[in-house]
């Protein structure tokens, strides 16, 4: 098992934090906290706005939604009492997403990374 180096990951790019469950406790009134849906949406529509340097080609916003999608409904089953984490280096170029699991109980760090073309 190899350790993430999250330090130089922050630098370049952003750590999407998957809800563990819906309605994210806290964020009732959140209108994108309520459903997978709505939260996938929420962030494919932000990244690419706020990390893509180019506007999204006709059905890449939408791509990027049914994978974050994807991860919002598998992972929280697949990694119980763990906090997942997607590493996103660019919102259209998401051959490779890191994902990096804490378990909350005794805060220990594990390092995957899953090919989703």
């Amino acid at each position: 098992m190899s350790w993430l180096n999250v330090k130089h990951a922050m630098e370049l790019s952003p750590w999407i934090r998957i809800p563990l469950m819906w309605p994210e406790p806290g964020l009732e009134d959140v209108e994108e906290a309520q459903t997978p849906e709505a939260w996938a949406r929420y962030f494919a529509e932000g990244l690419w706005e706020d990390f893509a340097p180019e506007k999204p080609k006709p059905g890449e916003v939408d791509l990027l939604t049914n994978i974050l999608l994807m991860y919002a409904i598998r992972a929280p089953a697949a990694f119980p009492d763990f906090e997942v984490f997607l590493h996103l280096p660019h919102p259209g170029r998401f051959r490779f997403l890191y994902m990096s699991t804490w378990w909350r109980s005794r805060r220990v760090k594990t390092g995957k990374r899953h090919c989703v073309n």
